[in-house]
């Protein structure tokens, strides 16, 4: 499993993404945080809430565990070639933080990373 440290900062008048090794983003609300993420890209079943305009996941079926997603603490989108990925920075009720990921051209679900930090 590759590991990959990523810092997160701050200011006050706006948040700020650091890119990080290939590709890499997500917003956090703290100020100075090093957070260490476990790469995983594996295939995951979502329950998820579509209104027509935004897409947000409700929980989460990863190695028989159900997760049931807290927060959604930041969403982004890449363009892949034609395909959008969209990519959710949520925490869970059960247990930490992961990024998921929503590909259009295979209407598939995976989670991409795990923060191992908290």
């Amino acid at each position: 499993m590759k590991k990959i440290k990523m810092v997160y900062i701050i200011t006050k008048k706006c948040l700020q993404k650091i890119e990080l090794s290939f590709i890499l983003m997500v917003y956090i609300k703290t100020y100075g945080v090093v957070l260490t993420f476990e790469i995983i890209n594996e295939t995951v079943q979502v329950i998820t809430f579509f209104d027509g305009k935004r897409i947000r996941p409700l929980r989460f079926l990863w190695r028989d565990r159900t997760y049931r997603v807290k927060t959604v603490h930041s969403a982004w989108h890449d363009v892949v070639g034609r395909n959008r990925e969209y990519h959710f920075y949520v925490a869970t009720k059960e247990s930490g933080s992961f990024e998921l990921v929503y590909n259009t051209g295979g209407l598939l679900w995976k989670i991409g990373r795990v923060c191992v930090d908290e």
